[in-house]
């Protein structure tokens, strides 16, 4: 976390730059073209000030949305930020993982997984296909999971409990045993 908190909105001028060529790598090797004057002005600004989506139009969030997916993949900031990949596989069973909540439970992070979470908001909406969650996060999302995963309801397929297993579960374990947060990042 103290690095997260560094990097986004405490960065030096030469980290800044840094997180700015990470975000854009794949444009600039391709030749691709982007608004890079929005992307500098939107990523300076949360490497400085902090990652919020407070003032930022909608097509300034959407970059925004871009470009965390880019610095949370496998080719982003994972030394500058200490990022471990956890889950052996993406994992695609979440609407059958819902349904085994139990019906009086409050679920907040669980729906997050799936569509992903705009850092910082109440957003459920935006779809971002990320999210970033700090450790007590984690450990409420872990607790959503336990819920569901003590239903008596037969899974659709013996499979599906197994791929939770190995991709929730045992995923959240890890992070809780190692006292991070967790990142995740669909459709890179």
């Amino acid at each position: 976390m103290e690095k997260f908190l560094h990097h986004f909105g405490h960065s030096t001028p030469e980290e800044a730059e840094q997180l700015i060529a990470t975000a854009t790598w794949e444009e600039r090797d391709s030749g691709a073209n982007v608004d890079m004057e929005a992307i500098r002005r939107i990523l300076g600004r949360v490497a400085t000030s902090g990652l919020s989506y407070t003032d930022l139009s909608d097509p300034d969030a959407q970059i925004l949305d871009k470009r965390l997916k880019v610095l949370f993949s496998p080719w982003g900031f994972e030394e500058q930020l200490d990022l471990e990949h956890e889950s052996p596989e993406p994992y695609t069973h979440l609407i059958e993982v819902e349904d085994r909540m139990p019906k009086d439970a409050e679920v907040r992070f669980l729906p997050m997984l799936r569509f992903g979470w705009r850092y910082g908001t109440t957003d459920l909406e935006a779809e971002p296909e990320y999210f970033i969650f700090h450790p007590d996060h984690v450990e409420k999302l872990a607790e959503e999971i336990k819920l569901l995963m003590t239903n008596p309801v037969p899974w659709s397929d013996p499979i599906i409990a197994e791929i939770v297993d190995q991709n929730l579960v045992k995923v959240l374990a890890s992070v809780l045993e190692k006292k991070k947060g967790l990142a995740g990042v669909w459709s890179y």
